[in-house]
Formats: C-alpha cells, sequence, structure tokens
C-alpha cells in the first residue's frame, strides 16, 4: 500500500480520511488529517478537513478552530479560492449551530474573495 511505500507522504493520510469522511466516520477520520497536519503544518486542506470531521460531529468549537488555521495558512500561501470556501465551511457551521447573523458574515466574507 502507498503508506508503507512512502509513510511521510503527507497526502496519503489526508486521502485515508477523507475516505472515512465520505463514510460518515468522522472519528475515525480526524487522526490520519492530525497526522498529515504533523507531517506538513501547512497543509490547509487537512486542517480544513478536521474542521469538517467535527462539526459533522457538532464539537462546534474544534471545527471552528481547524477551519480558521486552514484559512490563514491558505491565505499565507496564497489559495485565496481555498480561502473563500473555509470561509463558507465557516457559514455552514453557523448555520448548524443556528447563529444565521454570524454564517451571513463568514458567507459575505468568501463571496467578497471570490
Amino acid at each position: 500500500d502507498a503508506i508503507q511505500l512512502d509513510p511521510k507522504n503527507h497526502s496519503y493520510y489526508n486521502n485515508l480520511g477523507t475516505l472515512y469522511n465520505e463514510i460518515n466516520e468522522f472519528g475515525k477520520a480526524i487522526p490520519y488529517f492530525d497526522y498529515a497536519v504533523k507531517l506538513n503544518p501547512r497543509f490547509y486542506l487537512a486542517f480544513n478537513n478536521l474542521g469538517i470531521s467535527y462539526n459533522e460531529q457538532r464539537v462546534f468549537s474544534e471545527g471552528e478552530k481547524y477551519f480558521l488555521k486552514s484559512a490563514a495558512v491558505a491565505h499565507e500561501c496564497g489559495d485565496y479560492a481555498f480561502e473563500a470556501k473555509v470561509y463558507y465551511n465557516l457559514g455552514n457551521l453557523y448555520t448548524a449551530r443556528n447563529l444565521n447573523e454570524q454564517a451571513i458574515e463568514w458567507y459575505k466574507k468568501c463571496l467578497a474573495i471570490e
């Protein structure tokens, strides 16, 4: 398997976590995303995926933390389209919490980038 051939490839761990997310096994996904960002602390895709996993489990404070980290790193890397995607995810997080005014602010921030 790919991980045995290249155990330090952060993308492989992110891909495994994504597979778990896709089958709604969010708790099983988190360790893979955690390891991906340990291997590459600037891997904003995995930070976003951590946010998704926590958000889906309704652990909103952790979801928000990882979404904000993802957006910051994406911005630093110049990936503004991905940063906008993360702001959309933050809007969804606040919508799930019935905090509509905050959700609207994040959606507006998303649209301001795109």
